[in-house]
């Protein structure tokens, strides 16, 4: 009975030695505000600013540092915690002010701003998420999978794959079209696929009744900025089946002409024949 009264009190007493601890935890960051960058807020250029307010008395901790972390949450080709400064150039009694070069990150709107305070013996972390780092452009996207009226001539379908910078690019989206369309049934878009250095997407092609001329591109976006690719032209020219379009009609937006165009005009001259034979019959006739 001893043992087991013993071993309730230890763990009665080692959760409330975790709750204190926890406490005290959030009660220190909870004296702690991130001024700059603001919710929502971005860093630029290489002395992007940023500041730290304390509550009324906590500067007596003397605080001689503060470390600034910034992470990306899954967008940006790095995700991993990096150290942007470890030091306050210019300290106040409430306020930490300083300076840390955002160029060195990645662009992306999903970064994770961790100010870390130091007084040479403890150490108290504030966060702040979905911070923007907005420092450059995307470069536009290359096509790799397929060259300029490259001839696609079999239903399946086909994998459109683009190049992109990956340290610039954290998303991207793209638009095929046929005849250029920018809109309607003939214009298909969306989310590309977008791993690495690669954005791809699919596109099935059923038949005869999608040949064409088809408009490829995508765009490469850093969440903030995008640049497009220029158009890639696929001709598409399946052969018909069961009386689809002719397979080697591959300008404009695919329609095919009348397949009935020669027999139609044979008809014609026939009948154009007869009425010519009745009418020397009707001569002839009235002469003898």
């Amino acid at each position: 009975m001893v043992k087991k009264k013993s071993v309730i009190f230890a763990s009665v007493f080692l959760f409330c030695l975790m709750f204190s601890m926890m406490s005290v935890m959030a009660l220190e960051s909870d004296n702690v505000t991130i001024v700059t960058p603001a919710s929502s807020g971005s860093l630029t250029g290489a002395t992007a600013l940023f500041n730290i307010s304390l509550v009324t008395g906590y500067e007596a901790e003397n605080w001689t540092s503060v470390r600034i972390y910034l992470q990306s949450a899954g967008l940006t080709a790095n995700t991993t915690e990096a150290l942007a400064t470890d030091w306050v150039a210019n300290e106040t009694d409430l306020i930490l002010n300083g300076t840390l070069d955002s160029t060195v990150f990645e662009d992306g709107n999903d970064y994770i701003f961790k100010a870390q305070l130091f007084n040479g013996t403890d150490y108290v972390n504030v966060t702040r998420t979905g911070i923007t780092i907005q420092n450059t452009v995307p470069q536009a996207p290359s096509i790799t999978s397929h060259s300029n009226h490259e001839v696609i001539s079999s239903t399946g379908t086909v994998t459109f794959s683009f190049t992109v910078t990956d340290a610039n690019t954290t998303s991207c989206t793209y638009a095929i079209s046929r005849g250029g369309a920018s809109s309607g049934s003939a214009y298909f878009s969306g989310a590309g696929t977008y791993s690495g250095s690669t954005c791809s997407f699919t596109k099935a092609f059923s038949g005869s009744t999608d040949n064409g001329a088809w408009y490829v591109s995508a765009t490469a976006s850093d969440e903030t900025d995008t640049t497009a690719s220029g158009n890639t032209i696929v001709d598409v020219s399946i052969a018909p089946n069961s009386g689809g379009l002719p397979g080697g009609n591959t300008g404009g937006d695919g329609n095919g002409g009348d397949s009935d165009g020669g027999s139609n005009l044979i008809w014609w001259i026939v009948g154009i024949l007869a009425i010519i034979a009745i009418v020397i019959i009707i001569i002839w006739l009235a002469s003898s």
